[in-house]
């Protein structure tokens, strides 16, 4: 699979950076015009320490292993062209044990927490082996080691794994954050981020206020790719194959634009706890555009959990677990001018109840319009549930606009608890009208309503879709 590493391989001039002559002998650093370079082996966080607050550090082509970097008020850091903060420690001695090959590397402990999925229960641990890049699956036992699976004891400080070591790169991952802190303003721009072991729901980058993390690379961590702080922006980076998901948040105003997000959920998390793409939480204007979300295990974008003022905006998703856009236990949305291709599938269900392009579950004050959905496990749909607390109800939904084709599954509809009926159909203000559906029947079960299933005719009859089409494909 190639990825659209459009923000990493294309050479940027720093306006204003020109760097010059001068060093300075305690950080090994060139500064100039404000600015300071750094080269692979030095120290990102002394070189932070030593200058003031927003400054500036461009860092050269190469690998920056094992840096954690605290970043003062307003700092910024550019990577040229090849430079990578790399959170692993490359394996180089090795001795044969039986059937295993060990290697010997303190790791510190950490509570990770998590809740992973029932063949996957390695996810816990934050540390992750790669093996000539590629991730291995971690395992709780010695006895669990085959190809492509490896395990740590905790008590002899030893790596066991199968794969053939000598010649080949092996690294684990043992440092937790690339960048984190409280600081607000920092800019984040053109670097590769990878290997970190940062526990689940923590950012390789976790970011503080109003930063803005742009045009990078980050793959491989073991939990959050990115994790957002109010006022945050994540633009136009390459957000893939990190072990829990590929981005989180909460906070005010934050923006998500132009991000391909992939083949997050790498390390086997359980995606209906927090897994997949990205998930926000207890947000308040946030915006969601243009990005393309694709192929993760898990929704490729989730509001979950007091989100208010939410927008998605043009974004496509594609292949990802259980939705492309869900917005659950919330209030007021609007998604809309989206593009959701074969999305949604859920290995627990295929009736409107497990899966769906756009998800509407126990939330209020949302508008669903402009958008084309394409041969999701089902198409749009809403769901009630007792969520243990009135707030959380679908009411005041309108679904208008919108284009769907369908060959299977659910078009359009809501499914309810039976508490919740027939309020939820009758009297919560909840409508579908203006759309277009093309389906393979017109007289085929497509809708769901009032605990029915039903076609296109009898959907119309309980008042949905008056001014609505249904063509065949």
């Amino acid at each position: 699979m190639r990825f659209r590493y459009f923000t990493i391989l294309q050479t940027r001039a720093l306006s204003g950076a020109v760097m010059a002559a001068g060093t300075l002998c305690f950080v090994l650093a060139t500064r100039s015009y404000g600015a300071v370079t750094l080269k692979p082996g030095q120290s990102i966080q002394a070189a932070v320490n030593n200058y003031p607050a927003g400054t500036t550090f461009v860092l050269s082509a190469g690998v920056y292993r094992n840096q954690t970097v605290v970043p003062k008020q307003s700092d910024i850091f550019v990577g040229q062209s090849g430079a990578y903060l790399n959170g692993a420690t490359v394996l180089t001695s090795f001795s044969r044990s039986g059937s295993y090959y060990l290697s010997h590397i303190h790791i510190s402990q950490i509570s990770a927490g998590g809740s992973c999925l029932s063949n996957r229960p390695g996810c816990a641990h934050p540390e992750d082996l790669f093996y000539d890049g590629r991730r291995l699956e971690r395992v709780n036992y010695a006895s669990s080691v085959t190809p492509g699976r490896w395990y740590y004891n905790t008590s002899t400080s030893n790596v066991y794994m199968a794969d053939y070591p000598w010649g080949h790169s092996v690294q684990i991952s043992t440092s937790r954050h690339a960048f984190l802190g409280s600081a607000s303003g920092v800019v984040i721009r053109s670097l590769h981020i990878q290997k970190y072991a940062n526990p689940a729901q923590d950012g390789a980058i976790d970011c503080g206020p109003t930063w803005t993390v742009e045009q990078n690379e980050i793959s491989y961590n073991h939990g959050v790719g990115i994790h957002l702080d109010s006022g945050d922006q994540a633009l136009n980076n390459s957000i893939h194959h990190n072990g829990q998901i590929g981005l989180s948040g909460e906070g005010n105003s934050i923006v998500v634009q132009g991000n391909e997000i992939a083949y997050n959920n790498a390390a086997g998390y359980n995606w209906s706890w927090e897994a997949g793409g990205a998930k926000f939480t207890s947000t308040n204007g946030l915006s969601v555009r243009s990005n393309y979300s694709h192929d993760n295990l898990g929704p490729g974008f989730q509001t979950d959990y007091n989100n208010s003022n939410t927008v998605y905006d043009g974004n496509r998703t594609s292949r990802n677990l259980v939705a492309g856009i869900q917005h659950e236990i919330s209030f007021s949305a609007v998604i809309r001018y989206n593009t959701i291709v074969n999305d949604g599938y859920d290995p627990r269900g295929s009736s409107a109840w497990w899966g769906g392009g756009i998800r509407i579950l126990a939330s209020s004050n949302v508008q669903v319009y402009g958008n084309t959905v394409t041969n999701c496990r089902n198409a749009i749909v809403a769901l009630q549930t007792d969520r243990g607390s009135t707030s959380y109800e679908v009411r005041n939904l309108w679904v208008h606009n919108n284009t769907v084709n369908q060959t299977t599954g659910t078009a359009a509809g809501s499914v309810a608890q039976s508490k919740f009926e027939p309020m939820i159909y009758t009297s919560w203000n909840n409508h579908f009208n203006y759309n277009t559906y093309h389906l393979i029947s017109l007289g085929t079960a497509f809708f769901a309503w009032q605990h029915q299933v039903m076609s296109f005719g009898s959907w119309r009859n309980y008042g949905n879709d008056r001014n609505g089409t249904a063509l065949l494909l």
